[in-house]
């Protein structure tokens, strides 16, 4: 991985997010599954997901090293947030927010290479109604990272923390700038 400096960052809040039970390596996890809202000292906010689910963001000012994910990774990601940001229906509700957090998961997360939240070693337990949406949001985001061919249309790196959860950030590179919240 590329590391490109660091930075003091603090979670400031979640937007809207949904309790999502989850297998995950074997273990049932219920975890909130949304975006989290990130401060910088400055007091600029960005939007970020979190890519490790048993750590928690701390929320008082934590040193933060920016990093890369591997090649195969940031592709996908690339094409998640690229292939998303281009719908007619843009992510802005609890179950959309819910599956691109389940979306980022299944890429970062699942070494079982079969991009579907439906199984793998990472995949959704939760059976209500709202789980079975965001599952199907999830997989169609997955498709369309799968099938994105152009250059992204997003930076991705990776926020990185031996003590606190680590966290995809997300810079737009037509506005060279962080997904505002």
């Amino acid at each position: 991985p590329v590391t490109t400096g660091a930075q003091m960052y603090r979670h400031d809040g979640t937007t809207p997010a949904a309790q999502t039970t989850l297998s995950y390596n074997g273990q049932s996890v219920t975890t909130p599954a949304g975006p989290l809202q990130f401060v910088t000292t400055t007091g600029d906010t960005f939007l970020s997901y979190c890519v490790e689910l048993t750590s928690e963001a701390s929320r008082s000012f934590q040193t933060y090293t920016e990093t890369t994910f591997s090649a195969s990774v940031t592709q996908l990601l690339g094409g998640l947030f690229s292939a998303t940001s281009l719908l007619t229906n843009k992510v802005d509700t609890v179950e959309e927010y819910a599956a691109m957090a389940l979306a980022v998961w299944e890429i970062t997360e699942d070494t079982s290479g079969k991009l579907s939240v439906s199984n793998g070693n990472f995949s959704v337990t939760s059976t209500d109604t709202q789980s079975k949406t965001e599952v199907a949001l999830a997989n169609s985001y997955l498709q369309a990272a799968k099938n994105w061919t152009g250059a992204s249309l997003f930076t991705v790196t990776k926020l990185t923390n031996d003590s606190y959860q680590d966290q995809v950030k997300v810079r737009s590179e037509e506005h060279t700038s962080e997904l505002q919240s």
